[in-house]
């Protein structure tokens, strides 16, 4: 199994699940485990970070992380950094294509579109249902690419899905916690970047609303 991430919390626990099941990464990657890419698709300046907090997960894990695409250049669309409908999809055929260089039938996308009113950064109630449209579009991309990516798969079919899409941010934040995921190594955790800031004030709000043990003395 390839995940595919941003080095946050979605791909923190994607890591975590796939360590708990033997059976979920025996498809490539080094010695039959699961593989991890985080994607040049950051133009706000946190690229550095998020590879890095992948990097350390993924070896959190005993996994192999994917530095950089070593077989081909980066398609314009990621290195503009923008993460717009062009360059998710691009990301995910990419994904899928990597997948399939590593011998892996599956990408797991950590995209969590999360509760309505945590979109942006806002903390306001973890709880809230998560934005139906965005959920959608999400599982939709993931579709509609993989079947893109398997119109000339010649060794075996890709699968792509964001099996987080649905949850809201007090879901995400409590699965994190009951499967013990590495939170304080993702890469907001240090919320050194305006981006980082936002990203951690919304998941610590909904870490503390699931009573993660790892805010007691913070």
């Amino acid at each position: 199994m390839l995940i595919v991430g941003d080095g946050g919390l979605g791909l923190a626990v994607l890591a975590a699940r796939a360590a708990a099941d033997p059976g979920s990464g025996r498809d490539g990657g080094r010695d039959g485990g699961a593989v991890v890419w985080v994607p040049p698709i950051w133009g706000d300046g946190t690229g550095e970070a998020r590879a890095s907090a992948g990097a350390v997960i993924a070896d959190r894990f005993g996994f192999e992380f994917v530095d950089a695409d070593p077989w081909r250049a980066v398609p314009d669309e990621l290195e503009r950094g923008e993460a717009s409908g062009a360059c998710l999809d691009a990301m995910l055929r990419r994904a899928g294509w990597i997948a399939r260089r590593l011998g892996c039938a599956r990408v797991a996308w950590d995209a969590c579109p999360g509760s309505a009113a945590g979109r942006g950064g806002e903390v306001i109630d973890p709880r809230a249902t998560p934005d139906l449209d965005a959920v959608g579009a999400t599982l939709d991309r993931a579709l509609l690419v993989a079947r893109l990516v398997n119109l000339d798969a010649g060794a075996g079919v890709i699968r792509i899905d964001a099996p987080l899409a649905d949850l809201t941010d007090w879901q995400l934040a409590d699965l994190a916690a009951d499967l013990e995921a590495p939170i304080d190594r993702v890469w907001w955790w240090r919320g050194e970047h305006p981006t980082g800031a936002s990203a951690r004030a919304r998941w610590m709000a909904a870490l503390g609303e699931v009573g993660w043990a790892g805010l007691v003395g913070r």
